[in-house]
C-alpha cells in the first residue's frame, strides 16, 4: 500500500507518473523474493538471535532512502534494501513460530504474523495519506524513522531475551547438504500444489488491493482518493480479522484442506461476480471487498499444511520457498497490471472498447477483472488438488490430520 499513498508526492516532486512509480517501487519484491530461501537456510543453521534485529535495521535504512529520495535511483535502491531486510525479518517470525511452538498452533501464529503484516498495509493506506496531509512529508518521515529506531531496539532486546530461554538445537548441517535435501520438497505433490496456490492467491492480493483497486475506484466510480483508499483498507481489514479468526478455528477444526477449498471457492465466485459488466453500488462494493479479503486468508492455511509434509529440519526452508512463490506472485501481478494501466489505448483494440462502453465499463479496467477470475480459478484448481493428494496421504499413513 505504500506506493498508493506516496504516489502523489513523487509525481509532484520528481515528476514520476503513478503508473511508472509502480515499476520503481516493485523493486522491493526482487530482493524480498531472492532472500526467502537463503534466509530460511541461514535461520535453519544459525537461528534468529542476530538475524531478526539485523533484518529490521536493514529495512529501516531502506525506508529512509526511499522516503527522502531525490531521484528515481534512490527510490529503487531504498526499495531493494527494504525488500532485503523485510524478507529476513518476516522469515524470522515464521522461524520462531515453527521452532519454538507446537505445530497445532502454527496456523494461529501464522495468522497473527500475517495480521500484523496486514496492519502495516492498512496503516500505509488512508491513515498514512491523512498523516502526510496533516504533518507534511519531511516531518512525518522523521517521526517514522524515530519509531523505526525504537522498534529496532525493542526487537534486538527481545530477540536475545527470548532466544536465550530456548534450548532447541539449531540445525548445524552444511548449507550445501540442506540444499540437496530441499530438492526433495519438489517431489511432494501437495507441497508443489501449495506453492502454486500461494502464488496465484498473492498474485491477486498484491495486484488487486496493493495497486489496481484504488485506480479502479478512482476512475470508474469517481470516488475521491481518500474514499478509494478507505475502501482498499476494507479489504485489508477483512484479511486482517479473517486471518486471526482462521488461526483459532484451525486449532479445533483439523480439516485444513476443506477450509482452503472453501476460501478459494469464495474468491473465485467473488471475482466472477465483479466481472459482471455493471458498476456496483457503494454498499455492494463493501460486501465484495470483504468477501475478497476473507478469501485471501486462505494463504494462511497453506502455511499451516506445510509442516505435515516437510521434514522437521526442512520446515523453515519449505516455508521460505512458499513465501518466495507468494512474493513472486505479487511482483508479477503488479508488473502485469502496471503495464496494462500504463499502456493506454494501444493495448486493446477499439472494437473491444466500443462493445464494453455500452455497459459503462472501460476495457482498461474491465478486462483486468477477467484476469482476476482466471487467477482465482487456478487458485481454486490447486486447492482441489491439494485436498485430493492430502487425503491420499492421510489414508496411506492411516490417520486423519
Amino acid at each position: 500500500s505504500l506506493p498508493l499513498s506516496t504516489a502523489e508526492h513523487f509525481e509532484i516532486v520528481l515528476d514520476i507518473p503513478s503508473t511508472s512509480l509502480i515499476y520503481l517501487t516493485s523493486a522491493f519484491f526482487i530482493t524480498y523474493s531472492i532472500m526467502q530461501i537463503p534466509g530460511g537456510l541461514v535461520l535453519d543453521t544459525i537461528g534468529s538471535r542476530v538475524v531478526l534485529p539485523t533484518g529490521i535495521l536493514i529495512s529501516l535504512i531502506g525506508f529512509v532512502m526511499f522516503w527522502f529520495a531525490k531521484s528515481p535511483t534512490f527510490i529503487v535502491a531504498g526499495r531493494l534494501i527494504s525488500g532485503f531486510g523485510c524478507s529476513i525479518a518476516y522469515i524470522c517470525g515464521i522461524f520462531v513460530a515453527t521452532r519454538f511452538f507446537a505445530h497445532k498452533n502454527l496456523a494461529l501464529l501464522i495468522g497473527v504474523l500475517e495480521a500484523v503484516s496486514t496492519l502495516g498495509s492498512i496503516l500505509a493506506a488512508s491513515p498514512l495519506l491523512h498523516a502526510i496531509e496533516k504533518m507534511g512529508w519531511t516531518q512525518l518521515g522523521y517521526i517514522l524513522t524515530c519509531l523505526g529506531v525504537i522498534f529496532c531496539g525493542i526487537s534486538y532486546y527481545y530477540s536475545f531475551k527470548f532466544v536465550a530461554c530456548q534450548h532447541n538445537k539449531i540445525n548445524t548441517k552444511p548449507i550445501k547438504q540442506i540444499l540437496i535435501e530441499a530438492k526433495s520438497l519438489f517431489h511432494n505433490k501437495v507441497i508443489v500444489y501449495i506453492f502454486f496456490y500461494s502464488f496465484f492467491t498473492w498474485f491477486i492480493i498484491m495486484s488487486f488491493a496493493g495497486f489496481w483497486l484504488k485506480k479502479y475506484l478512482y476512475y470508474m466510480h469517481h470516488f475521491s482518493e481518500i474514499l478509494s483508499l478507505n475502501l482498499v483498507s476494507v479489504y485489508w481489514v477483512s484479511f486482517f480479522f479473517s486471518g486471526i479468526t482462521l488461526g483459532f478455528i484451525v486449532r479445533k477444526f483439523k480439516k485444513l484442506t476443506v477450509i482452503i477449498q472453501i476460501l478459494a471457492s469464495l474468491g473465485f465466485f467473488t471475482y466472477l461476480f465483479m466481472f459482471v459488466p455493471i458498476l456496483f453500488s457503494f454498499n455492494l462494493l463493501l460486501l465484495v471487498f470483504i468477501m475478497a479479503g476473507i478469501s485471501a486468508s486462505g494463504v494462511i492455511m497453506a502455511f499451516a499444511i506445510i509442516p505435515t509434509f516437510a521434514e522437521s529440519h526442512l520446515r523453515n526452508t519449505a516455508v521460505a520457498i512458499n513465501n518466495t512463490f507468494i512474493v513472486v506472485g505479487g511482483y508479477v501481478g503488479q508488473l502485469i497490471f502496471g503495464m496494462m494501466l500504463s499502456s493506454g489505448d494501444t493495448f486493446y483494440s477499439q472494437a473491444v472498447d466500443s462493445v464494453l462502453s455500452y455497459h459503462h465499463i472501460h476495457y482498461k479496467y474491465y478486462i483486468p477483472l477477467g484476469l482476476y477470475v482466471a487467477a482465482a480459478a487456478l487458485a481454486l484448481l490447486f486447492s482441489i488438488l491439494i485436498g485430493i493428494h492430502f487425503n491420499a496421504y492421510s489414508r496411506r499413513n492411516a490417520h486423519v490430520y
